[in-house]
């Protein structure tokens, strides 16, 4: 069996995600009007890393990151893959359903009210990354799908009126975020090739590369 790995899946699909809104004008444009635009842009183009761990593994690696001067630019906008995640294995193939626990996060002003997080947070950085990330999860050909999105707990999380002291703590930073429980993807057979790709593209946006460099 070939040696797998469900999180360089996902930094696959991520990688795949920040690629393709790199190159919609419209995102791009829109996404000037933000107001960390000089925070979630490098080059005029979108930030996007893929942290796998758990809570307090990437709470490490940002309380580390907000020591840097351009820590921001490699913390935000980024997707937490939560571990441990829950795989199903069996049949011919031995790989099967791989549930994941997705959250995608978004800097944001502390004292910002919902409707300024709307804006800023939400609509020009949030929903365009799912919105894109949904697109991708169904383009890339890694997974067994069903017509349309397959099937999730989401969630619109707004910080406003809840004490962001905690996030401070745990994360040297405030952020919003939209949080994916119980995405259930089934892998298709896929072969060596296939994975090396997924390897090479994972590496281009996780913790691990990034912060090393």
């Amino acid at each position: 069996m070939i040696n797998f790995s469900a999180n360089r899946v996902m930094g696959s699909v991520i990688y795949r995600t920040r690629e393709s809104l790199n190159k919609n004008i419209q995102f791009l444009d829109n996404i000037k009007r933000c107001y960390f635009y000089p925070t979630v842009v490098t080059g005029g183009k979108i930030n996007l890393w893929h942290y796998p761990g758990t809570q307090n593994e990437i709470s490490d690696i940002f309380l580390k990151l907000a020591e840097k001067p351009t820590g921001r630019k490699l913390k935000f906008p980024s997707v937490f893959n939560m571990q441990a995640i829950h795989q199903q294995r069996g049949g011919a193939d031995y790989l099967s359903n791989i549930n994941y626990s997705l959250i995608f996060t978004a800097p944001v002003v502390s004292h910002w009210t919902t409707p300024e997080r709307e804006k800023e947070a939400f609509d020009f950085i949030l929903r365009p990354i799912y919105n894109e990330f949904m697109n991708q999860v169904q383009r890339c050909g890694y997974f067994d799908l069903p017509y349309g999105i397959p099937f999730h707990d989401y969630y619109e999380v707004f910080t406003t009126g809840e004490s962001t002291g905690h996030l401070i703590k745990r994360y040297g930073d405030n952020f919003d975020a939209i949080e994916l429980w119980n995405l259930k993807l089934k892998l298709r057979l896929l072969c060596e090739k296939d994975f090396l790709e997924i390897e090479n593209e994972s590496k281009k946006v996780t913790e691990i590369f990034i912060f090393k460099k």
